[in-house]
């Protein structure tokens, strides 16, 4: 409305994974691939393909860096069943863990979050646990139930640790 010839009209493309570290600026029209990773400050303005850790301004990339490492779905099992085991000391939780499947943890409200390595498997327990606030590891999703534990584990994880989102 203000006459500004600074628009941008086109649109935007973040896809799956990327971090945009600190105060970068991503102009109009780009794509950044999945898991690219762009460092303080970075100026994006143009489009790059996936696993590129962009720097500077412009954005270059900077090729022989990697922030990414394969990782298992029993390594991720693993991984959250100590996170979790560790929240839930801190917030007075019960962990179950059942043959490295899944991970439960329940409060005293009766109230559980449990993590699932398939989609599979999260569908399954899910019709077996209405109620529970279920999170699949395959896909990063889970079905917000707007619980207690739901909010505390998830806040726990968040940081750089895991992140799901809602369905």
């Amino acid at each position: 409305m203000e006459g500004c010839t600074l628009v941008g009209e086109r649109p935007v493309c973040i896809e799956n994974d990327v971090w945009l570290v600190g105060s970068c600026i991503v102009a109009s029209g780009v794509t950044l691939g999945h898991r690219t990773v762009a460092l303080i400050g970075s100026n994006i303005t143009k489009s790059f393909p996936g696993n590129t850790i962009l720097a500077g301004t412009p954005a270059t990339p900077k090729p022989g860096l990697s922030f990414y490492k394969s990782v298992t779905q029993e390594e991720k099992l693993k991984m959250l069943e100590q996170w979790i085991k560790a929240a839930a000391n801190e917030m007075g939780l019960k962990v179950d863990v059942d043959s490295g499947e899944q991970i439960r943890a329940s409060n005293n409200l009766g109230e559980s979050i449990v993590f699932v390595a398939t989609a599979t498997l999260a569908n399954t327990v899910r019709a077996l646990n209405p109620e529970a606030t279920i999170c699949c590891i395959e896909n990063k999703t889970y079905n917000k139930q707007f619980t207690n534990i739901e909010g505390q584990i998830l806040k726990h994880l968040a940081g750089n640790k895991a992140r799901f989102i809602s369905t």
